[in-house]
């Protein structure tokens, strides 16, 4: 099923549609296509040079992260990872982050929409503690090999006859470059970051290249994002939603004790229910519409869209948002509103691929 809609041969028909994917002038629809290939068929390199990088050092680095965030820090021996959040009081989400753990440092890293937040978040909760935080986004560069051959690709270059289990991490050299490559399942799928000094950055970018993994860009992997229907910090989910609704839970420990947001979270799992979850819908449209869509049924607001991309998968225009739970059957058709434009919508189940 999947090979068969992910052939470039069945995709050419879907130009037009691409060629509104983007707000700004896109990437032509073959360079498309081909990004997309590579990543279903092959590997391909994500730079996320731009991805924000927190040092946390100092002997009290443990306790004090430990107690601020909402999955394990103490249970993390060196070369462990996890994917954590860093919570209002009140349960809402501030930034989600892969932490990990070193022999003297802990590193927090994601997109660039939590280096404010999370940076300053962190040092307001600084009081006597031996710890030093650090904002190394600036002095390292970050790249990412993902797609169905990432691990043949990642232990080629690496000369490695094993590569680190999920959610684990290693020293390691490229072309003589030192680094740290973490493996971390981006869009669902497995994928290796690896880390490196930022005066690296060209001849490791050049030895991706020199290796045959191809160069992804921001309209493909917004693309491979909704796909597989993981939310975007500042777009879907923001100081407004509780982890639950975005199906989160896997960043949580319901077992660690106090930490920013814990009662709230424990309340949820144990006694609770959120009134809405993130849903996937298939939209009834050719357009790219504009973000964010009320949805409405029965007449009334029942919930929201907050991406859409046209996907090259399923060669539909698919959107990720949040609906009322008791309307998440799947094919329960909405209908979809900007302005005074109207889409018609159906509930699909996440992923889409």
């Amino acid at each position: 099923m999947l090979d068969q809609a992910c052939n470039v041969s069945n995709l050419t028909d879907s130009q037009e549609k691409l060629n509104s994917f983007s707000n700004s002038a896109p990437p032509t629809t073959v360079d498309l296509l081909k990004q997309y290939q590579a990543v279903r068929e092959g590997a391909g390199l994500f730079d996320l040079c731009d991805w924000t990088r927190i040092s946390i050092t100092g002997p009290d680095r443990i306790t004090f992260l430990h107690g601020l965030v909402s999955n394990e820090v103490k249970r993390l021996s060196s070369g462990k990872a996890n994917y954590s959040l860093f919570l209002t009081p009140q349960g809402k989400i501030i930034a989600d982050f892969h932490l990990l753990a070193c022999d003297q440092e802990l590193i927090l890293f994601g997109k660039t929409t939590i280096r404010n937040p999370l940076f300053d978040g962190l040092n307001k909760y600084l009081i006597m503690e031996e710890v030093e935080i650090h904002d190394a986004t600036d002095s390292h560069t970050l790249f990412s090999v993902r797609g169905l051959r990432s691990v043949e690709k990642s232990a080629l270059l690496l000369n490695h006859n094993s590569l680190p289990d999920e959610y684990n991490h290693i020293p390691a050299s490229i072309a003589t470059i030192p680094c740290l490559i973490l493996h971390v399942p981006h869009s669902g799928k497995a994928s290796f970051d690896i880390l490196a000094q930022c005066e690296h950055r060209d001849s490791l970018r050049k030895a991706f290249l020199d290796a045959g993994i191809i160069p992804i860009g921001a309209d493909v992997e917004e693309i491979l994002r909704v796909e597989a229907g993981i939310p975007l910090l500042g777009q879907d989910i923001d100081q407004k939603t509780i982890p639950q609704e975005a199906h989160l839970d896997h960043a949580i420990s319901y077992t660690k004790g106090c930490y920013v947001g814990q009662e709230v979270m424990a309340r949820l799992h144990f006694r609770g229910h959120v009134n809405r979850e993130l849903t996937g819908f298939i939209l009834e449209t050719d357009e790219i519409p504009q973000t964010p869509l009320s949805i409405v049924s029965d007449a009334k607001d029942v919930g929201i869209i907050t991406s859409v991309v046209y996907s090259l998968g399923l060669q539909k225009t698919i959107g990720l948002g949040f609906l009322r739970c008791e309307l998440r059957d799947t094919g329960t058709a909405v209908d979809v509103f900007h302005g005074e434009q109207h889409v018609k919508a159906f509930v699909h189940p996440l992923p889409f691929v």
